[in-house]
């Protein structure tokens, strides 16, 4: 017969490892969110700087 400290004993670590788990998996997806958005803000970045090299040689142009 399982007393309810035991049981309680059980549950806590079946919930402190899922915890761990858990934010282990909150931190994989934020840290692979900041990847993807510094690399979409470095392309942004480089067609805007793109743009604006055009335009300076366009003006200089007319």
């Amino acid at each position: 017969m399982f007393t309810t400290t035991d049981l309680l004993s059980q549950l806590y670590l079946i919930v402190d490892s899922s915890f761990k788990y858990f934010i282990a998996l909150i931190a994989i997806v934020r840290s692979l969110k900041s990847f993807l958005w510094s690399i979409n803000s470095r392309t942004y970045a480089l067609a805007t700087i793109r743009s604006g090299f055009m335009l300076a040689y366009r003006a200089q142009k007319v």
